[in-house]
């Protein structure tokens, strides 16, 4: 038996964990509902109280008293619902629930029920029906979302109100008892509707929180992959030291180039440096001074070209830069602006201080002229061992399908 009470208590407390929870999102349905139904009873509580009061004209005393009972209960209905949509309308530009809410909310409640009990206790002096509080219990028990003990305190209040009142204006004992029985169905019939409309507004917020939960991680999950999938894109293009170019990258970005020249013809030269005595820095301060002048290099390039240049790392100690519409002759004089810049700026490290010189080896494509990638890769490739060869730290030419040529120095700049 134990285990049993034991069962109903843990469903008791997560009953009511699940109702505290949904309490706010409820209150909020209940004040866009209640601003809805003043629009509705509003006009209609005037025209019915309208009807009543014009009606009653001409009959007999007792039926314009009731008459005019039921105009001032349909008066203050509207007026009533009227500053109850107003009380609605402020929570909800608001836009969260506050304790008004919940007293705006067992205020339409009560007064409801209170104006149709009137109304059902007036009707009994020409009718024996309590049509009213029917409608009014119904209304209460469909449209505002109320906890289970509170509609239960509501609709029992209700009937014990309903069932004194009745008998003020009912004197047939047999019609009495038939109202009080039928108001007792129609209060059971509402607070049943009202824990089964409960229950699935519950389940539904539950529901939508559970949803609006998986769709934040599913969108958090999505941004975070495509952060991840951002990442390995740069670095399937970029060198991870230096952040230029690697050299699958470079080839495809020379490519397209090429392929422009083609159609728009231009000059186009490519530029290869490689650090002299790399392997001496290396071997004298470690690898991570290296990753420092490999570093320190591509800082040089990357700020000593135009925006629309090609700046990779494309070996070890080796970089190229592309430099679209741009002749051989500009290509040696940018090279030898950088060569002069490389040599004049030692590397500091703390204490440490660096010197360091680089080699050049320039090749080009003549406006109208063809060639590849490869072709200009080789070309270049020649141009700097044979700059290394005549002693290193200077800049070599070689023209596709040429040996190397001594460097070209015009007074012009790059265009």
């Amino acid at each position: 038996m134990s285990a049993y009470i034991d069962r109903f208590k843990g469903w008791f407390q997560t009953v009511q964990a699940e109702h505290d929870s949904v309490i706010d999102e409820a209150l909020m349905i209940n004040m866009h509902r209640l601003r809805w139904m003043a629009f509705v009873v509003v006009p209609l509580g005037l025209v019915l109280g309208g009807a009543y009061w014009v009606g009653a004209d001409g009959s007999s005393p007792s039926v314009v008293a009731g008459s005019r009972a039921h105009a001032w209960a349909d008066f203050s209905m509207a007026a009533v619902m009227a500053l109850l949509g107003l009380g609605a309308q402020h929570v909800i530009k608001q836009g969260r629930a506050t304790p008004m809410a919940q007293g705006l909310t067992m205020l339409a409640s009560g007064f409801t029920l209170v104006i149709t009990i009137a109304a059902s206790t007036i009707d009994q002096t020409y009718l024996s029906g309590i049509t009213a509080f029917l409608f009014g219990s119904i209304t209460i028990g469909a449209v505002p979302l109320m906890r289970p003990r509170l509609a239960l305190f509501m609709f029992l209040g209700a009937y014990g109100l309903l069932y004194h009142a009745l008998a003020l204006t009912q004197q047939d004992l047999v019609l009495l008892h038939i109202g009080r029985v039928t108001g007792l169905a129609a209060v059971f019939l509402s607070f049943f509707v009202s824990v089964v409309l409960w229950r699935q507004a519950t389940a539904n917020i539950l529901l939508h929180r559970a949803l609006k939960s998986i769709n934040d991680a599913l969108k958090s999950s999505n941004e975070a992959l495509a952060a991840k999938e951002g990442e390995l894109v740069v670095l399937a293009q970029h060198d991870g030291l230096t952040g230029l170019y690697n050299r699958r990258a470079f080839t495809q970005l020379a490519e397209n180039e090429l392929a422009r020249a083609g159609r728009y013809p231009c000059d186009t030269s490519v530029i290869m440096a490689d650090i002299d005595f790399f392997k001496k820095v290396n071997d004298t301060y470690g690898h991570p001074v290296g990753d420092e002048v490999l570093k320190h290099l591509a800082g040089f390039l990357s700020t000593g070209v135009r925006s629309t240049d090609v700046v990779a790392r494309v070996g070890g100690e080796e970089f190229m830069v592309m430099l679209p519409q741009t002749s051989v002759e500009a290509a040696v004089v940018l090279a030898e602006k950088l060569r002069i810049l490389v040599q004049d700026s030692p590397i500091q490290l703390g204490d440490l201080r660096i010197s360091i010189t680089v080699s050049f080896g320039v090749a080009g494509i003549a406006a109208g002229q063809s060639g590849t990638v490869d072709e200009l890769y080789t070309a270049a490739d020649n141009a700097l061992y044979d700059a290394k060869h005549q002693g290193r730290n200077r800049v070599a030419v070689c023209a596709l399908g040429r040996p190397p040529e001594a460097p070209v120095m015009p007074a012009a700049s790059r265009p």
